[in-house]
């Protein structure tokens, strides 16, 4: 049901749309379609808020998920694409946060995420994971810079422990994986070869 202007006999302007099941969106219409800004609440509660363009979300707005979750920013033809934050909660209840680029649903681009265990990561994204040139910040004060894949350290990088020692080398899916160079905290220096986290030589 549609309640509204019409401009030769279609949506046109201010109006609200109602469907039985309960979902709703009130804001402009252009020829029968979403168009310019409005509010959108479905069944399942799904909330968006923000700028449509021909029956789709695009431009800037905000949504927000039954479980809590919410993204607000950019988005492209129905997607979060462009520059957003996107705030959850896990299952126990801790906050996680992601800022940054994003490209079709997905973090792609620059960014920095904050998991809820309190690890920090500030660099490139792919594809919804961690590759590409970042820093991971842990709650121990430790800190890796380089290299991921796929969410993993990969390649070139260096880590930093809380405890004063240094390894900088290379990594494979997630542990020291070939050359590389050991500092302790007395600046005692070991260059070595590493296989799949242990020192091999």
């Amino acid at each position: 049901v549609y309640e509204g202007s019409f401009e030769n006999s279609r949506a046109h302007g201010h109006g609200v749309w109602r469907e039985a099941t309960g979902t709703h969106y009130e804001g402009q219409w252009d020829v029968d379609r979403k168009h310019g800004y409005g509010k959108y609440v479905h069944v399942d509660g799904t909330i968006y808020e923000g700028e449509w363009a021909q029956d789709e979300k695009s431009g800037r707005g905000a949504e927000s998920w039954a479980d809590g979750a919410k993204y607000e920013g950019e988005f492209v033809r129905g997607c979060k694409h462009g520059v957003g934050i996107y705030r959850g909660t896990d299952s126990r209840g801790r906050e996680y946060r992601y800022e940054g680029q994003w490209s079709h649903d997905q973090m792609d681009g620059e960014g920095c995420y904050k998991f809820a265990g309190g690890r920090r990561y500030i660099g490139q994204w792919q594809y919804g994971h961690m590759t590409g040139q970042g820093t991971m910040d842990f709650p121990d004060g430790s800190r890796y810079e380089g290299s991921y894949e796929q969410d993993l350290k990969h390649g070139e990088g260096a880590f930093i422990s809380s405890e004063g020692w240094v390894y900088r080398g290379q990594w494979r899916s997630g542990k020291q994986d070939g050359t590389g160079v050991t500092t302790d905290a007395n600046g005692t220096t070991v260059k070595g070869e590493w296989r799949n986290g242990s020192r091999v030589t």
